[in-house]
């Protein structure tokens, strides 16, 4: 195994290595503002510090959200912790806050230790510490049940989680002395510049220290959970949390000043240090115990999961005692190496904190002598020149203290975010909007800003519908002018780009990774609707004041277009995108090259493949494919959904041998690109097994269809709709396996599903009632699956209306159980309606129109109705053949039935006679 080596000094203080320009705030404190009284003052337990203090360190707001099925991979002293799939390289860990899953009492002490992290981690000298944990940006945890919104944290993933599951972890089974050692290092180097600032963590323990393996495959202990940290001057009062039995023996509920604080620290690290040099707790005996331990027959080791035991010891002064024990019996290392770590043990594991010397930088410079570092080095085999530790100086710098504690937590500025904040959802910017106004009235001092803050919403239509009278009363509230108004507006006017600050949210941005969840909040139908509602008002609001092609426009009119979509309303999606197109691509900011234009092709492609017009989709699919295969990355995930998208297509137009070549294609490079359990990878395994479906291979869709369920379950949930997408294709390849009950099982569970989050007349949950009824049908079960259909056809009238495409659906299939029931009058009825309105829907070449003439003629020649029958079937024979071509499935199905009809009057004539099968068809 390899640990990385612990960095150099330059490596610690270099500062944000992701640099960009700053301006200085002009509402930040000034020298005369200073005190601990004002510095308390300032740092409010409210949303709106959060967010000022967030964007005053530049942290992101992303557009991104966890995964709710993956593994919860933590619960921190103040948070639960959630992971996404990002790419195979990166996943991303979500800290989210709230009073019910922290046990904070209220939402004024969650802010505070919301804060508290964020001081923390965007500390000049922390920001990008090697050992501590990097802060990727800030998204939304939105509780739709309290009508509120809590920021959650973002975090690069811990590869190998806490330092607690990390040495109980196979990877950490043949870890040596020289391993822990620099284990231990890292947590002492983070440890070691908190404290030169100033800072105290508070809780440190192995479940806060996490394992992180980087791109050069080298592990690095990272110190992590700022919630309890305090970031202080040196003559304050600091509350610390307790965490048995990691605190120090002094602990008590009063408080602490600076240096007693700072000795709790140490006290903890000593201990966690300890901890990790031990062997694990399960081996007692010399015979269990590998090599560097030399045990006695006697041996009782200490056992941290016995808290009382180590409470005790800890309360009598004897852990310093049992301490030097434990490394007295470790035989691999150098007489100077362990006389150094019993001193240290020895200096910081005193009961008495007036005892306990101060010593990372005494811990530090035992690793500095030559016997150590040739341990270290032999074992990592790097062969270094230069000390891999720098010579340690840590001073308490107090000035930088002072600096970093005036930070303007009176200012947000929408502005400056205000891309990121339109990303997310419609609630994120009615809650801000609420905040600033409650704020107003809660705090007077700091009227003046949110007073200008709630006037630009107004103005804009941010959070707020557009009110010019509104806008004018904050405005003056303000006590700010008209022209401050109109510079901010010019500011965002101006902005036809904003970048983001985290490097590693830069790059995947770059990438194209950070595609924002237009509407995965949005899952009933009433949700669907309400958000429609909110997003066409911030449209008309903000083309007023920005144009309809300003980046912030064009995001809200790409979220409405695939809302609508996901509504059912497909044919005013595709009005959407396509004056979105054309707005662009006539635009000569963009062109019909710029990555924005080809987006809004591909989606309105999609949308003319769900409405049947399969020839311009892969036109349009080609396009977008060919023009972004010649840019930089042709490996990116818009190029790889178009790629995905045109085998789709493929696969409609029944040409299965190009849509699965094209279909592995994309499973292959997404798999390599983002990981197997990456959610636009399962997609792809769905669709291949879709395709596969279709060419007859049916075992083998089978399999890749379970895996995708059961992986997408995993990570996406059951809940998920690419999740019950796959269930369903999964159901359907089951029943033409002839596995009825199974499928018929599957389709219920979907149908209850979707009725729980959907809601009963969803067109989604309409869709699996039509699915489930058809597996009736099959089982024979005719008089259940008559009247699910009913009830689909009714729900379908009522979302959708008597002409919908959808609506057309449910009144075929309520016409094939009725015929089945010798109900034929009734079932030909409706399916001549059904033809009646699909022409004048959807045209007469269209393909659903095709099928219920197909359908149609069926029907009668059951009933020998022969002539309007064969009729019916050389209309829809010719219509498959000049829409789908001549080896389309449906075609080659359509021409069989009318052979299978011929034959079939052929031997009734050569059985009755001409005459009588005229006779009968007259009748007919």
């Amino acid at each position: 195994m390899l640990i990385k080596p612990a960095p150099s000094r330059s490596s610690n203080w270099s500062g944000d290595a992701f640099s960009h320009e700053q301006t200085r705030d002009p509402f930040s404190l000034t020298s005369n503002d200073l005190s601990v009284k004002n510095i308390v003052n300032h740092l409010q337990g409210d949303f709106i510090s959060v967010l000022s203090l967030a964007q005053w360190r530049n942290v992101d707001f992303l557009p991104i959200t966890w995964q709710p099925a993956m593994d919860q991979i933590g619960s921190g002293g103040s948070a639960k912790i959630q992971q996404s799939t990002m790419n195979s390289q990166m996943d991303f860990a979500f800290k989210r806050l709230s009073t019910s899953s922290s046990g904070l009492a209220d939402d004024e002490a969650l802010f505070r230790a919301i804060i508290a992290e964020i001081s923390v981690l965007t500390h000049p000298y922390l920001r990008d510490h090697p050992n501590i944990l990097r802060l990727e940006g800030i998204c939304w945890d939105i509780d739709s049940t309290e009508n509120k919104t809590y920021p959650a944290l973002v975090f690069e993933k811990a590869t190998h989680g806490d330092l607690s599951r990390f040495k109980a972890s196979e990877v950490a089974k043949g870890m040596m002395i020289a391993d822990k050692i620099l284990i231990c290092a890292h947590v002492a180097y983070a440890l070691a510049v908190m404290h030169s600032c100033g800072i105290i963590h508070g809780d440190l323990k192995p479940a806060n220290v996490l394992m992180i393996r980087d791109n050069e495959d080298l592990i690095s202990a990272k110190v992590a959970d700022f919630g309890y940290s305090t970031l202080a001057l040196i003559d304050e009062t600091i509350a610390l949390p307790r965490s048995k039995p990691w605190s120090a023996p002094e602990w008590h509920h009063r408080g602490f000043t600076f240096d007693q604080a700072r000795k709790q620290d140490l006290y903890s690290f000593a201990l966690l240090c300890l901890w990790l040099l031990l062997p694990d707790k399960s081996s007692t005996s010399a015979a269990d115990v590998p090599s560097p331990y030399a045990l006695p027959d006697q041996y009782d080791p200490i056992d941290f999961e016995d808290i009382d035991s180590i409470e005790r010891l800890k309360g009598t002064n004897q852990m310093r005692y049992r301490a030097s024990k434990e490394i007295e019996l470790m035989q691999d290392l150098d007489k100077t190496l362990k006389q150094n770590l019993l001193t240290f043990f020895k200096d910081v594991l005193s009961l008495d904190p007036g005892d306990r010397i101060c010593g990372l930088d005494r811990f530090l410079t035992f690793l500095m002598y030559e016997g150590s570092i040739d341990i270290v080095q032999s074992h990592l085999n790097r062969g270094e020149s230069e000390p891999l530790l720098p010579e340690p100086n840590f001073q308490v710098d107090e000035s930088s203290i002072v600096v970093f504690l005036s930070s303007p937590l009176t200012f947000i500025q929408i502005a400056k975010s205000l891309d990121q904040f339109v990303k997310a959802n419609f609630r994120v910017r009615q809650y801000i909007a609420d905040c600033l106004e409650y704020q107003y009235y809660l705090h007077p001092e700091r009227t003046s800003n949110l007073a200008f803050q709630l006037a630009f919403c107004y103005k804009l239509g941010f959070g707020r519908s557009h009110d010019e009278n509104k806008c004018v009363e904050w405005l003056s509230r303000s006590n700010r002018d008209r022209k401050d108004l109109d510079s901010e507006i010019g500011f965002v006017k101006a902005q036809r780009s904003w970048q983001f600050m985290s490097k590693n949210a830069f790059l995947l941005n770059e990438k194209g990774f950070l595609d924002w969840a237009y509407f995965s909040e949005h899952q009933s139908l009433q949700q669907l609707q309400t958000a429609e509602v909110q997003y066409t008002q911030e449209i008309e609001d903000m083309q007023d004041i920005l144009g309809k092609n300003h980046p912030v426009v064009l995001i809200l009119r790409t979220t409405l277009a695939l809302l609508v979509e996901r509504k059912g309303d497909f044919q005013r999606s595709h009005d959407i995108q396509l004056q979105l197109m054309n707005d662009l691509i006539s635009d000569p900011d963009y062109g019909p090259d710029h990555v924005s234009s080809l987006t809004s092709i591909s989606n309105l492609a999609s949308v003319l493949s769900t409405l049947g017009d399969f020839d311009k989709a892969e036109e349009m699919h080609r396009i977008v494919l060919s023009k972004s295969q010649g840019k930089p990355g042709g490996e990116d995930p818009h190029t790889l959904a178009s790629a995905n998208n045109l085998a789709t297509i493929m696969q409609q137009k029944g040409e299965y041998k190009e849509a699965e070549k094209l279909q592995r294609q994309t499973l292959e490079r997404r798999e390599r690109m983002l990981g197997k359990r990456h959610s636009a990878t399962l997609t792809s395994l769905n669709n291949l097994a879709s395709i596969l479906s279709l060419q007859g291979r049916l075992p083998e869709a089978e399999c890749m269809h379970r895996r995708f369920v059961e992986e997408g379950k995993q990570v996406l949930g059951v809940e998920h709709p690419h999740v019950l997408s796959g269930m369903n294709n999964l159901a359907e390849v089951l029943e033409s396996q002839g596995n009825l009950d199974e499928a018929e099982d599957i389709d219920r569970e979907i149908l209850r599903t979707k009725a729980e989050v959907l809601g009963l007349w969803h067109h989604s949950t309409l869709t699996t009632m039509n699915n489930l009824a058809l597996v009736l049908q099959e089982q024979g079960n005719l008089t259940e699956a008559r009247e699910m259909h009913r009830n689909a056809l009714e729900g379908s009238e009522r979302l959708f209306g008597t002409e919908h495409p959808a609506t057309l659906t449910s009144m075929g299939n309520l016409a094939f159980v009725l015929d089945l029931l010798q109900e034929h009058e009734a079932a030909e009825e409706i399916l001549r309606r059904t033809i009646e309105c699909s022409v004048k829907v959807l045209g007469q070449e269209s393909r659903d129109t095709l099928t219920y003439m197909n359908n149609l003629a069926g029907m009668l020649a059951g009933q020998q109705g022969y002539t309007e029958a064969e009729y019916l079937y050389r209309r829809a024979c010719e219509g498959f053949e000049k829409a789908l071509g001549v080896e389309h499935p449906d075609t080659r199905a359509c021409r069989d039935s009318l052979d299978k009809m011929r034959r079939k009057i052929d031997i009734d004539t050569s059985k009755l006679g001409s005459g009588q099968i005229e006779s009968i068809q007259e009748g007919k």
